[in-house]
């Protein structure tokens, strides 16, 4: 399920295990195409290591599935801050 493979995607992030940690995200955003937590996952990622442009489109991603949620327009503006 997306959900399952986006909370172990979160596991794998915070243990730094990061290739694995976006192969479990980008599964999760394909199994549930609806779902942003997964594209909020890889903004996260892909900011960590310091690839913006990447974060920023990932972030988009998400806002586009689910604009209502804050947490995402809120994540972009302070990476382009």
């Amino acid at each position: 399920s997306p959900f399952v493979r986006h909370s172990l995607g979160l596991v794998l992030a915070e243990r730094r295990r990061h290739d694995e940690a976006f192969a479990s995200f980008k599964l999760a955003g394909r199994l549930g195409p609806g779902y942003s937590p997964p594209y909020e996952g890889l903004g996260d990622l892909w900011k960590a290591k310091g690839d913006h442009a990447r974060a920023a489109v990932a972030y988009r991603q998400a806002m586009e599935i689910d604009p209502g949620k804050a947490t995402h327009p809120w994540k972009l503006a302070l990476l382009l801050h």
